[in-house]
C-alpha cells in the first residue's frame, strides 16, 4: 500500500512540474518581449556601455530559464532538489544529480577562473556536490538505492585555488 501511495505522489509531483513549467515559458515570452524592447532602445555598438543596467535580470532569467529546463528534461539542478527527491521517495534522482553535477564540475574546471561571479558559482557547485553525496551515501547506507561501481570523482578545495 505504501508503494502505491508514493508512486501516486510522484505522479503528483510530476503534474505539478509540468504545471509550473508551462507557467514559467509564459512568463520567458514576457523576457523575451522585454528583451527585444530593450535591444531596440540601446543604440547600435553601445551594448557594453549600458548592460550593467541589466545584467542582474538577466542572469537570474538565465538561472531561471535553466532551472526549468532541467525540471522538464532533467539537465540542471540545485542541490536542494536532491532532498526534495528523496522526500517525494525519489532514490534514483539524487544520483542522476550527482552525475550531472559532477560533470559541470569538470567542464568549470578547464576554465581559468578568477575572483568574479563565476568564481562564486563555481565554487557552490563544490559544495552542492558534497551535499548530494552525502544524500547519496544515505541512501546507499540505508539499502535504498545501490552503491555505485564507478568511482566518484574527487572535488577538492585545492583545485583552482
Amino acid at each position: 500500500m505504501g508503494r502505491m501511495a508514493t508512486e501516486g505522489s510522484l505522479s503528483n509531483i510530476t503534474l505539478a512540474v509540468s504545471a509550473l513549467c508551462a507557467q514559467a515559458y509564459v512568463q520567458f515570452q514576457e523576457v523575451k518581449a522585454h528583451i527585444q524592447e530593450v535591444a531596440k532602445i540601446v543604440p547600435t555598438n553601445q551594448y557594453y556601455k549600458y548592460n550593467n543596467l541589466w545584467s542582474g535580470p538577466m542572469q537570474q532569467a538565465c538561472f531561471l530559464a535553466t532551472l526549468t529546463m532541467y525540471l522538464e528534461h532533467e539537465r540542471l539542478i540545485t542541490s536542494r532538489l536532491a532532498v526534495n527527491a528523496v522526500t517525494a521517495g525519489d532514490f534514483a534522482r539524487p544520483v542522476r544529480i550527482g552525475k550531472f553535477l559532477k560533470e559541470l564540475y569538470s567542464g568549470f574546471q578547464l576554465l581559468n577562473l578568477k575572483n568574479d561571479g563565476l568564481r562564486k558559482r563555481f565554487d557552490a557547485i563544490k559544495y552542492d556536490i558534497k551535499k548530494v553525496e552525502e544524500i547519496i551515501y544515505d541512501l546507499t547506507v540505508r539499502n535504498l538505492i545501490v552503491a555505485s561501481i564507478e568511482p566518484a570523482q574527487q572535488v577538492d578545495s585545492e583545485s583552482h585555488a
